[in-house]
């Protein structure tokens, strides 16, 4: 028997040793193929429209991309057409199947996958690498969001000074991380064939493990920095809580990522490596969700205003209420949409995020042009004050 036709043979055996009283199932055994599928393709659906609904709101209503919103883009692009796909693949390859339960021809499949005969492509590897692709960018636009609001022009507090080490940090890390992982081996195909003798590595699984702990680190303080904002501010603690809950939606991120952590280590600890590759895989996307969740929260209120005041809602909103109504109100509505079809146009909302927040403190120059701007009208952008009523019979023509 010669050299090929021996690693023939050890090609079709199982990957890993069963657990005592366990049988390998090479035919349908339990995955998270069905898992991965679903979340791979609900999640960039609503991904797609967060990040739809916060473009629109900033170049309909506010009129200015600011330069968190293009780290917002790049982050999805690289979601959708990378890191989303390459889950799409791996979940047709029966995605977090035990280890035992695929013969060692079957994993080196699932840790390299041929999509074309000229093409090919490591969707493991790769998948860490875009994995950080699109969660740097993400954090960036976070932070860089946290800043404008939190921070007025030309201060340099501890929230700036803070904010700006947590940038460069993150952009050094995961930078010196990618292309570790990149050149993590010599010959590159020992990264996924374990058959091949010879060669060196680098410690893979302590790399993933540093840039999941610093990812959550950086959570924590993302976390951490709003908070200690919202409650130095002057205003009830009424609404200093509901402010303080509204930033907590990040709690949700950093949980994400302290379970993606946890796994990492279990995946270095562990031989099953088809498992835990996968479950890290899978914790990924609410991580990625939720990121993109809170980029699009501080525009849903004025989503939701924009909606509320728009002429076709208001419209359709007053002709179902004139059929539902008696005719007394269908005819007091109609007189009512006469008047408001003369009106102004809908009143622009401005371009300051948190409008809410800014208003109440002192120390923030939002807050501070929004005073002067009350202080001098400007009567080109002043919306004309129109009295309608009724005559009556007994008033002088």
């Amino acid at each position: 028997m010669n050299a090929e036709q021996q690693r023939e043979k050890l090609l079709d055996l199982p990957a890993l040793q069963p657990p005592p009283g366990v049988k390998p199932n090479f035919t349908d055994p339990p995955s998270l193929k069905t898992a991965t599928y679903a979340l791979s393709i609900s999640l960039f659906i609503l991904i797609t429209v967060l990040v739809a609904v916060r473009v629109f709101i900033k170049v309909k209503v506010v009129r200015k991309l600011a330069l968190e919103d293009f780290f917002l883009l790049f982050a999805w692009l690289a979601y959708g057409a990378g890191y989303n796909v390459l889950a799409l693949i791996a979940a047709d390859l029966d995605v977090g199947r035990h280890q035992w339960n695929m013969t060692i021809r079957h994993l080196i499949r699932y840790l390299y996958v041929s999509l074309s005969s000229v093409s090919t492509d490591q969707i493991f590897h790769a998948g860490f690498i875009l994995y950080m692709i699109v969660i740097l960018p993400l954090k960036i636009s976070l932070i860089l969001q946290c800043l404008r609001v939190f921070v007025p022009p030309g201060t340099r507090n501890f929230t700036f000074w803070t904010s700006h080490i947590l940038i460069w940090i993150n952009v050094i890390f995961y930078a010196i991380t990618i292309f570790l992982i990149i050149f993590s081996c010599k010959p590159e195909a020992k990264i996924y064939d374990p058959t091949i003798k010879g060669g060196r590595c680098f410690n893979a699984p302590a790399i993933n493990i540093s840039a999941a702990t610093i990812n959550a680190a950086s959570d924590l303080m993302m976390l951490i920095l709003p908070q200690r904002v919202i409650w130095d501010l002057t205003i009830p603690l009424s609404r200093k809580l509901a402010l303080s809950a509204a930033f907590l939606v990040g709690v949700l991120t950093l949980a994400s990522s302290v379970v993606r952590l946890y796994l990492m280590i279990e995946l270095k600890r562990s031989k099953d490596v088809s498992y835990y590759i996968g479950l890290v895989g899978l914790w990924s996307f609410p991580e990625i969700t939720f990121g993109f969740f809170v980029a699009t929260l501080p525009v849903v209120p004025k989503f939701i205003h924009f909606i509320a005041t728009s002429s076709r809602v208001t419209r359709m909103t007053t002709r179902m209420f004139t059929f539902l109504g008696s005719p007394g109100d269908r005819q007091l509505t109609r007189r009512e949409q006469e008047l408001n079809s003369k009106g102004p146009g809908r009143q622009q909302i401005s371009d300051l995020e948190y409008h809410e927040l800014v208003a109440n403190t002192g120390n923030s120059s939002i807050a501070r042009a929004e005073e002067e701007e009350e202080q001098v009208p400007n009567p080109m952008t002043q919306k004309p004050i129109r009295i309608h009523r009724i005559r009556n019979n007994s008033d002088p023509v």
